[in-house]
């Protein structure tokens, strides 16, 4: 499952294991977990006595909880985290039309590209799963040797 995790810099920083893209694993008590698209963003925090806008800044990534060794289930994890099963399902069913030389139904030009586009983010996102999920695979003896497990 996706969380958008706002982190403590200083703590993520010791569990950087790829910089390009920027990885973090981390092994709590409940399960390693990964963290990636890092980014920040200025929150509204309210009002003061002046009626002047408080904001802060907040560092967050997104954070997903995996099984330690399987590498199928990180790279389904990360796609999961952004397309449910039926939205994968309605990508693929969508995209199979428009490939049919002989479509089931006849699509407009613009839902012709829509429904490519869709499909190329899906892809994009496997690509980067599947990167993601071999760094962090292929770095599991250190990270828990790291966090004394």
């Amino acid at each position: 499952m996706k969380e958008i995790f706002n982190y403590p810099e200083e703590e993520m920083e010791k569990c950087i294991i790829s910089t390009e893209p920027k990885i973090a694993v981390f092994i709590d008590n409940r399960s390693p977990s990964v963290c990636f698209d890092f980014g920040e963003e200025t929150v509204a925090m309210g009002v003061n006595e002046k009626d002047e806008d408080i904001t802060r800044e907040v560092k967050f990534c997104t954070r997903i909880r995996y099984n330690k060794t399987d590498y199928d289930a990180l790279v389904s994890e990360i796609i999961k985290s952004e397309y449910s099963s039926d939205k994968i399902e309605a990508i693929s069913a969508n995209y199979t039309n428009i490939i049919d030389p002989n479509p089931v139904i006849e699509i407009s030009t613009e839902k012709r590209e829509e429904y490519i586009n869709e499909w190329t983010k899906l892809q994009q996102l496997r690509v980067k799963a599947k990167q993601i999920a071999t760094i962090v695979i292929n770095n599991y003896n250190n990270i828990v040797n790291r966090d004394g497990k």
